[in-house]
């Protein structure tokens, strides 16, 4: 009876072993600073500071994986403007001296589009 059991428990481990390999793992992906499994679809994401002090000048990146994108960033409210970087994946903003709330728009534009707005406070 014991031969049976040490054979039988011998068998479920070496088909368990077998029966796993890493094609069945789920692959990681970090997009937009998370880890995703799996991932398949189009991400995109502002990355940059959602608190500033009026009269700051501060750097925002786009983030996507959109192959090759055109990029293109928009002012929605707020006294904010476009320093540089227009048509880029970073572009620098400079918040006005009656700067309060705000709120801008990324744009990447490939073999997907894909459009992420970030909303930005006074510190």
């Amino acid at each position: 009876m014991e031969k049976q059991t040490i054979y039988l428990l011998l068998f479920v481990f070496v088909t368990f072993s077998v029966s796993c390999s890493k094609d069945d793992e789920e692959s990681l992906e970090l997009v937009c600073g998370k880890y995703i499994a799996n991932y398949s679809g189009t991400i995109c994401c502002i990355t940059g500071s959602e608190l500033v002090n009026p009269g700051e000048s501060l750097s925002f990146e786009y983030n996507s994986n959109i192959v090759n994108p055109v990029f293109a960033w928009e002012v929605i409210s707020g006294s904010i403007s476009i320093v540089s970087g227009q048509n880029t994946s970073t572009v620098t903003l400079e918040f006005g001296k009656d700067f309060t709330t705000g709120e801008i728009l990324g744009k990447g534009d490939g073999n997907e589009i894909c459009t992420e707005s970030l909303t930005i406070n006074k510190r």
